[in-house]
């Protein structure tokens, strides 16, 4: 094997190896599959401070994927709804700007059919990109949060029952 041969071949080992490396996230899928991969929930520990921050979801059932919410943040952002876990992003919806709390529908990329428990937090479009992305950071009212979940999941939460039925045709 000549020197030149010897480094296209290396060359292309290294450029496999490279491309092998980087593999493109897909952006969330709205419907299918029990979860939407997405970013992970809980980027980091930094929060946003908006002393205007509302965040409230009773527990529900729904004729179809959708969460009611009633939520408001003075610079907008996002409400995601996580599984109980934490771990995995059934949905998002945008919460438009302002210091007035508003209903707001979220779907579900899953349509859950049995009683489950989820947990809705509230995030800033920290990026401003309009889209939920890792980069943006959960919204907090800044008031004492006592419980045991303010360490692990900063910023306005509220874990909530989940009850979907289908509507029969």
């Amino acid at each position: 094997m000549s020197p030149r041969t010897a480094t296209v071949s290396l060359m292309s080992v290294l450029a496999v190896a490279a491309l092998s490396a980087c593999s493109p996230e897909t952006p969330p899928s709205p419907t299918g599959g029990a979860s939407v991969p997405g970013p992970d929930p809980v980027p980091s520990t930094a929060v946003v401070v908006d002393e205007a921050a509302v965040l409230e979801v009773e527990d529900q059932t729904s004729e179809g994927p959708t969460v009611v919410a009633t939520a408001a943040a003075t610079k907008g952002g996002f409400i995601v709804i996580l599984s109980g876990d934490g771990r995995d992003v059934m949905g998002t919806g945008m919460v438009e700007p302002g210091t007035e709390a508003k209903k707001i529908q979220v779907s579900l990329a899953d349509e859950p059919t049995d009683e489950i428990e989820l947990i809705a937090r509230l995030f800033a479009d920290t990026d401003g990109n309009g889209i939920y992305g890792a980069a943006d950071q959960p919204i907090s009212n800044d008031e004492d949060d006592d419980s045991d979940d303010a360490e692990v999941f900063p910023g306005e939460q509220a874990a909530f029952s989940f009850t979907g039925k289908r509507v029969q045709d």
